[in-house]
């Protein structure tokens, strides 16, 4: 039996992509080299009230922490100057380009501003000894706050000390504060509490238990936004009103930083990797590097790729952007670019061509600055990507994928249906999708996501993918077409969607017993034997999956971690494959042996599965994920 989330294939992530105000839309302005030093990125811009940007990353040719701005002009062509700041903890700009930063001076911690020259100290003041990492904000009057352990001294825009707020149950490790300075924000691991008109703390509640606080900022109407890290493992943003209710909460996989704007809007910058990441309104087809923004209200303003990003885990160190709003909703975005997407103007920062300190040719930093253009072209088909999987790359025959863009079909969505003699249809709401003009089984279709099937005919090497709606035909895409290009199924991007040998769903509650069977589901397995047509469903006698294929698990790479880490990775041939009865061809239900998984005296942490491809030479492997299995 194939669980009915299989059979819909209805993504509830592409209602809200939906619920957006059609009047915002950002263009891009421009994009040009940024700063980079080998073995360091930047860890920090924001822009001032002029929307010169301010760039801060460890010093050209120092070592230890040692930190430099460099103040950009706001049109990206001039350093307007550089400096060096020794080893701040904290740092932040004034909306008149004054700098204010925290740093550790013989065993304590001092508080400095500096004018808007970058080296003129104005004042330094003594906050006490060093209490590990301080968070740190600045209001619109120039007032400083700065996190103590448990406690938040407020400075005056003179640098005195005028005000100490203690929390007994929360640090401040990071610190938010209103543009007027009346509600404050403190935080750390698993704990976020704000200050009170009394001067007091209490805590604030969140919908998804916090394990990690990444950020945290107010809105100018006291709203507080959270970019965290769940119990359970999943990023996430929560927004809470003034009086502690949530607004909002939606998960946010992939995020590397947020910031707000003067309307409260949230901006995000994160990276999908080789995933499809939901877009509205995208300024460039599938890449790596994405900028989201959402209204107060939680729906989706724009989700837009920037062009030709690039992930710095790639290249030994983790880098995922930083993001700066500016005046009248300017957003600035730094970030690695593997090179596809040439400057439109050439700024004051050379391409980075030199070896990283791993000894690997690295890509160049690329800024981009992004603000309102109601007028700006975007792209209706952004992406293509695994139904499974959501990965993107090459396509195989009969591979369930989903597309994504804007405008391509209904506003409200249209989930299709088969009979055992009437396939998926290839029209519905208006929506029609060809591969290299061969019209293309439907499962789902919506303004930004249809579902559907790879013709079994699509031979490559490359296909064209287009949709029409409503008769206009979107921009088109190319992908390259393999034999085998697998995914499975899982209900969160970790977890298989998985049957135990009773039927039952697989879970942590529920896991898998010795002995047993456990089914998984994927698409893009190839060939099946005997073919079936585009969007038919299998009934007795049922295909089989003609290429080999087998699982591949290893543990967690955990060096003298409990349990111990496994360092082969073994492998574990299936007992069947093929599509269940009922279901459409291309949706391949995989029988395993989970008694293979307990000859390893610790079972495998991660599984993935691999096709063995008709040369017998290449082999493709779908997404990781996991099993439940009883003791482990």
């Amino acid at each position: 039996m194939v669980p009915r989330a299989l059979l819909i294939l209805a993504a509830a992530t592409a209602s809200f992509a939906q619920t957006a105000a059609p009047s915002f839309l950002l263009g891009m302005d421009y994009n040009e080299w940024g700063p980079i030093n080998p073995g360091s990125v930047p860890t920090q811009i924001t822009a001032d009230s002029s929307g010169n940007l301010y760039i801060l990353m460890r010093c050209t040719g120092t070592s230890g922490a040692a930190a430099c701005i460099t103040k950009l002009s706001a049109d990206g062509k001039t350093i307007l100057w550089q400096t060096v700041l020794g080893y701040p903890n904290s740092v932040a700009v004034g909306g008149d380009g004054s700098i204010y930063l925290v740093a550790g001076a013989e065993f304590n911690l001092v508080a400095q501003k500096l004018a808007s020259d970058g080296t003129t100290v104005l004042w330094t003041t003594t906050l006490g000894p060093i209490q590990g990492s301080s968070g740190m904000a600045v209001d619109s009057s120039g007032r400083m706050f700065v996190g103590l352990g448990g406690e938040v001294v407020r400075l005056n825009a003179a640098g005195a000390v005028d005000a100490t707020f203690t929390s007994s149950t929360c640090g401040a490790q990071v610190l938010a504060v209103d543009p007027a300075g009346s509600t404050v924000v403190a935080g750390s691991a698993g704990c976020l509490v704000r200050l009170t008109p009394a001067g007091t703390w209490t805590g604030i509640t969140l919908e998804q238990p916090l394990s990690v606080l990444n950020a945290v900022a107010v809105a100018p109407n006291g709203d507080v936004v959270i970019f965290g890290t769940s119990q359970a493992g999943s990023s996430f943003l929560e927004r809470i009103d003034a009086s502690g209710a949530p607004v909002f909460t939606l998960s946010s996989p992939g995020t590397a930083a947020m910031a707000l704007d003067a309307a409260g809007n949230t901006y995000t910058v994160g990276y999908s990797g080789s995933s499809t990441h939901l877009v509205k309104n995208s300024l460039a087809p599938c890449g790596t590097t994405w900028l989201s923004v959402f209204a107060p209200d939680g729906s989706v303003l724009q989700t837009t790729y920037i062009p030709g990003g690039e992930s710095g885990s790639e290249f030994g160190y983790f880098y995922n952007g930083t993001i700066a709003i500016g005046p009248d909703s300017s957003v600035h975005v730094l970030d690695l670019t593997d090179g596809t997407m040439p400057p439109t103007q050439i700024g004051p920062f050379p391409e980075f061509g030199a070896e990283f300190d791993a000894g690997v040719n690295g890509p160049s930093n690329a800024l981009f600055r992004l603000s309102p253009n109601p007028n700006e072209q975007t792209v209706p088909l952004a992406c293509i990507g695994n139904a499974a999987s959501l990965a993107q790359g090459p396509i195989a025959p009969g591979e369930l994928v989903e597309l994504l863009g804007s405008g391509l079909g209904p506003h409200q969505g249209i989930q299709t249906g088969a009979t055992p003699q009437t396939p998926y249809p290839t029209q519905a709401g208006g929506v029609t999708v060809t591969f290299d003009g061969k019209p293309a089984p439907l499962l789902w279709v919506q303004d930004g996501q249809i579902n559907t099937i790879v013709p079994w005919s699509v031979a490559g090497p490359t296909t064209e993918i287009c949709v029409t709606y409503n008769t206009v035909e979107t921009d088109c895409l190319s992908s390259a077409v393999v034999q085998a290009a697998p995914g499975v199924f899982t209900t969160d991007g970790t977890h298989a969607i998985a049957l135990n040998q009773d039927g039952t769903l697989n879970s942590a509650a529920n896991p898998a017993a010795l002995d047993s069977t456990v089914t998984i589901f994927a698409t893009g397995l190839g060939p099946i034997d005997p073919p079936l047509a585009d969007g038919a469903l299998a009934e007795p006698p049922l295909p089989a999956d003609t290429l080999p294929l087998e699982l591949i698990g290893g543990c967690a790479n955990l060096q003298g971690g409990i349990p111990p880490i496994c360092i082969a990775y073994s492998q574990y041939p299936a007992l069947s494959a093929g599509p269940a009865q009922g279901s459409v061809a291309g949706l391949s239900q995989i029988v395993i042996n989970a008694s293979d998984f307990f000859k390893q005296t610790f079972p495998p942490q991660q599984l993935s599965l691999a096709v063995q491809e008709a040369s017998g030479t290449a082999q493709a492997n779908s997404n990781e994920f996991t099993i439940y299995l009883a003791g482990q």
